[in-house]
């Protein structure tokens, strides 16, 4: 079994700062051209290799949770 790395790699960083500046993931989507579900996997990918939740979903919105300023306090 392929061991799964837990680097960011820039894709993740693309996908999170488009997310935060259109508010949503579909919008997100539509800006950088591909579908809303490889956004959300994106996202998710990245929350799981940082081990927080960056945002908060609800029905049509994804706005940034606490996990971001978080992080920032560990470091």
């Amino acid at each position: 079994m392929k061991r799964r790395s837990r680097d960011i790699e820039f894709r993740h960083l693309r996908c999170f700062i488009r997310a935060v500046e259109q508010g949503s993931f579909r919008k997100a989507s539509i800006t950088m051209g591909v579908r809303q579900s490889s956004i959300s996997r994106c996202i998710r990918d990245l929350e799981d290799r940082l081990g927080t939740s960056l945002f908060h979903r609800h029905r049509n919105v994804a706005t940034l949770g606490s996990g971001p300023i978080d992080l920032v306090g560990r470091s």
